[in-house]
């Protein structure tokens, strides 16, 4: 992913400019194409190679920075090997050991001849080709990496690629993010939302202003107790997600530069963003599947469902991510999983978890999701249980038992 010293980006009245690239645009457009030939004919060599043809162009390149944030983007979505490394450190050892027995002899391990011999007669030993021991010396090495293939690519499609890109790199520099949608947004839209904010483990709130807009309030990077790059990169791959809605508009704001001065990033569905994700309905993370699988094996009388259709009576943050039903009575729980939180987010929800008494609900938090001070819960309610890396099965059907008796 492309960072802020990828881009060229300034600011204006506290607004950070972007300056998209036209996706017809004929001199980039050339050389996006030159760049996806080059790719395709490049299957097979390494890593290096591949950046030393890239870095000579044959084509004039009216901004340098553009162009290195153009391969950057290429090669990030270029598949590459995966060196076995086990015999490694067994490798070098020898070597190594070998170098040392040339040098008393007098011998520089550097000499041609020298080095020849060395690495011959360590791969002898350890029974290796030449080929597969000269791969195997520089395989924990980035650049010693093969080409396995290039992303399926026209070039209008990487110039889309890259203005997303950009944006993605200031959103990187985010305190918080604000994102409203319009009241009129179909359900399964909002739902679709959701789903992506909580496969990106982001903290977030939801709710509805006077004029029925959704507002969604996002936590970033840099407004955690523990800023990490790993919660910025989320944030930032949230964009594509954002981009599937018809109508939005986005605000992030930004700690912005080495003054930290404050700004923000606007981006809304008029920029001309195109998203490179399939717009396929709700999205269902892996780990959704494997737990309702699950669940679906193990559980008797009780089935579980990711599909949410009643919007309108979950309010705030209580926004289910499965709903557990009773197949004799009819009963109902909603079920949600909290992968990331902090101190703020988690008593917001218990405060509503204690309002709600008309929509029993299960509040599942993965005890290692704490991005903000060590502090927990003082007190917890039978609504909630915590998990170490999925929630227990048993656990939860037992928990909607127990509330479905109450109702």
């Amino acid at each position: 992913m492309l960072t802020v010293s990828d881009i060229s980006a300034r600011i204006s009245k506290g607004h950070v400019q972007l300056s998209y690239l036209e996706h017809q645009h004929p001199v980039w457009s050339r050389l996006a194409n030159w760049l996806l030939e080059t790719i395709r004919q490049e299957a097979g060599n390494k890593l290096s190679t591949i950046s030393a043809t890239l870095e000579d162009c044959r084509f004039p390149v009216p901004d340098q920075k553009i162009y290195a944030a153009l391969c950057k983007i290429l090669l990030d979505a270029c598949t590459f090997s995966e060196s076995k490394t086990d015999d490694l450190p067994l490798l070098r050892e020898k070597v190594f050991t070998l170098a040392t027995q040339e040098r008393k002899k007098g011998n520089l391990p550097t000499e041609a001849e020298t080095r020849t011999r060395i690495f011959n007669t360590a791969f002898n030993e350890l029974q290796l080709d030449c080929d597969t021991g000269e791969d195997l010396l520089y395989a924990d090495l980035e650049t010693e990496r093969k080409l396995l293939k290039g992303p399926n690519w026209n070039p209008e499609r990487f110039l889309q690629r890259y203005n997303i890109g950009l944006a993605q790199a200031v959103m990187l520099q985010a305190k918080k993010v604000k994102l409203q949608l319009p009241g009129a947004t179909p359900q399964i839209k909002i739902r679709q939302l959701v789903r992506w904010l909580n496969f990106r483990r982001l903290l977030f709130t939801a709710t509805k202003n006077n004029e029925g807009d959704w507002n969604f309030e996002l936590d970033g990077p840099l407004s955690l107790f523990r800023s990490t790059t790993k919660y910025g990169l989320q944030l930032a791959l949230l964009l594509p997600a954002v981009l599937l809605q018809k109508e939005f508009e986005l605000e992030a704001e930004l700690t912005w530069g080495k003054k930290n001065t404050r700004a923000f990033l606007h981006i809304s569905s008029n920029d001309g963003l195109v998203s490179h994700l399939d717009d396929e309905g709700i999205y269902k993370p892996p780990e959704h599947i494997a737990l309702m699988d699950h669940f679906k094996k193990k559980v008797r009388n009780l089935d579980i469902s990711d599909e949410i259709g009643d919007m309108e009576s979950i309010t705030g943050l209580m926004v289910p991510d499965f709903i557990i039903k009773d197949s004799k009575t009819g009963k109902t729980i909603g079920v949600e999983i909290l992968w990331a939180w902090n101190q703020e987010t988690l008593t917001k929800k218990t405060e509503q978890l204690s309002k709600s008494k008309e929509f029993p609900y299960i509040l599942a938090i993965h005890e290692k999701g704490n991005l903000g001070e060590t502090k927990i819960l003082e007190e917890t309610t039978r609504n909630i249980i915590w998990f170490k890396s999925s929630p227990q099965v048993k656990q939860l059907a037992d928990l909607a038992t127990t509330l479905m008796s109450c109702i």
